[in-house]
């Protein structure tokens, strides 16, 4: 009923209010967190040209944007903190809103321009659309265990509005404190640099998905074309003997059925999967050598014409995967050209030196092209180094793209809020760990997988 209240009440605000403001609206400054993939690109690109005509239609004025992949370093421009710097020396004079959007956020900048007005700019002030977790979780290294719920971040996909003053306190910050190595959660990790003295203001017309009171609200992403081909895509499945009758069961009874190419490595023969043994013992600590070796073995069946395929999935035994919506996602992009897809990370971008790469757990999608270059030119400094953050070295050293697609997700369903995981809709978790696999399976994605097999056989006849 308060929320009901609250949507009535800002109804009335819009419909009386007008498009009179008392900001000055050439202050706010967009920043759209664009990747250099041609899709992402083409994403960043339109979003920019809409407000560009939102602005010029509503205010006769041209709004200030940065296109992430284009003027900052694309290594580290998909998280906020490495860009303050730059902003504050670009703006600190000028603006008095910064504005960060994902290149999938849509703006009615009438609507974010009053939401605005109701806050101070020369105060330390942010803005978004406020969310917590239920309960402690690994992503985000268990903080606030004994109150999860205490603790605000933002869905970046809904907007996160930053005030000059606020920008300039956490320059000098970035300068004095010790800042982590590594970036899972950018929201999260900004919320926790920030700190409590400055609360997150949750400011309802900033949505996950839209309403008729929007200012933001994230949409969800299209299939470029018709989804790809299950015998476009190969998957690769690292797994070992103790995990044969649980992890690989689980597969079996999930999303195997709707894959046309799919093996699965292991420490040892087991013909009643069947396994391929490619002579390295399993590590407790991470799998670089296994993962080359499965690359290595890949792109030599490629070569000899005993495997045609345009995709590469990396997974683990305990990935669990929407098919259907991967294939429709797969559809977006360009095989032919190297580039790899998944969820990102980084390691040391606040540091300088630092770079990015895709989580293994989420599972990793190589373009042939990729998958040839990471054979040639990629080696391990050990049997167990993290083969995820040697690829992504590899990758970044070679000039490969990235992708991150929130879509894919490193962990359990728990271990998000429903916002974050309500666009766009999921396509892998990670990890069985005080889980029901079957259950996440069944629930998340078995109705869009079944569908999924059944155009494909109807296309088949």
């Amino acid at each position: 009923m308060k929320k009901l209240r609250s949507m009535l009440y800002l109804l009335i605000t819009f419909c009386f209010i007008g498009l009179t403001t008392t900001l000055d609206v050439s202050s706010i400054v967009f920043v759209i967190l664009s990747q250099n993939d041609k899709v992402h690109a083409q994403r960043a690109e339109i979003l920019k040209e809409d407000l560009i005509n939102q602005m010029k239609t509503h205010y006769h004025a041209r709004p200030e944007i940065h296109l992430c992949h284009e003027e900052f370093n694309s290594i580290s421009s998909w998280t906020i903190l490495p860009l303050l710097p730059i902003l504050d020396k670009l703006h600190s004079d000028t603006a008095k809103w910064i504005i960060f959007l994902e290149d999938y956020t849509a703006v009615d900048t009438r609507k974010l321009v009053m939401a605005l007005e109701k806050y101070n700019h020369k105060q330390e002030t942010w803005i978004g659309h406020s969310v917590h977790d239920n309960e402690a979780t690994i992503i985000h290294h268990f903080a606030f265990h004994e109150n999860p719920k205490s603790f605000k971040y933002p869905v970046i996909a809904s907007g996160v509005a930053m005030s000059i003053p606020l920008i300039q306190r956490l320059m000098n910050k970035l300068k004095h404190e010790k800042l982590n190595s590594f970036t899972i959660d950018v929201a999260h990790e900004l919320a926790l640099f920030i700190g409590g003295e400055v609360p997150l203001k949750d400011e309802p017309t900033f949505c996950v998905q839209k309403n008729i009171l929007c200012a933001t609200f994230a949409t969800e992403y299209q299939c470029c074309d018709i989804p790809m081909p299950k015998h476009s895509v190969y998957y690769a499945v690292k797994t070992c003997g103790k995990y044969h009758e649980d992890r690989v069961k689980v597969i079996n009874e999930t999303w195997r059925p709707h894959v046309a190419k799919i093996d699965f490595f292991s420490d040892t023969k087991d013909y009643n999967i069947p396994t391929i043994d490619i002579k390295i013992p399993n590590t407790e600590r991470g799998h670089c050598q296994k993962s080359l070796s499965i690359l290595h073995y890949v792109n030599k069946k490629i070569k000899n014409g005993e495997l045609n395929a345009k995709w590469l999935v990396l997974a683990d035994d305990d990935t669990i995967f929407s098919v259907s919506r991967l294939h429709t996602l797969l559809c977006c992009y360009d095989s032919s050209i190297p580039v790899a897809i998944g969820q990102k990370y980084g390691y040391n971008l606040l540091m300088g030196g630092g770079y990015s790469y895709l989580t293994g757990g989420a599972g990793i999608v190589f373009s042939i092209p990729a998958l040839k270059i990471l054979t040639e030119r990629c080696t391990c400094p050990s049997i167990d180094s993290p083969d995820d953050m040697i690829f992504g070295a590899c990758l970044v050293k070679e000039g490969i793209d990235m992708v991150h697609s929130p879509a894919f997700h490193q962990a359990r369903p728990m271990d998000y809020t429903s916002d974050y995981l309500a666009v766009p809709k999921p396509l892998s978790f990670h990890k069985h760990w005080n889980a029901d696999p079957l259950q996440i399976y069944n629930t998340w994605f078995q109705k869009d997988d079944v569908s999924f097999s059944k155009m494909e056989i109807h296309d088949e006849l």
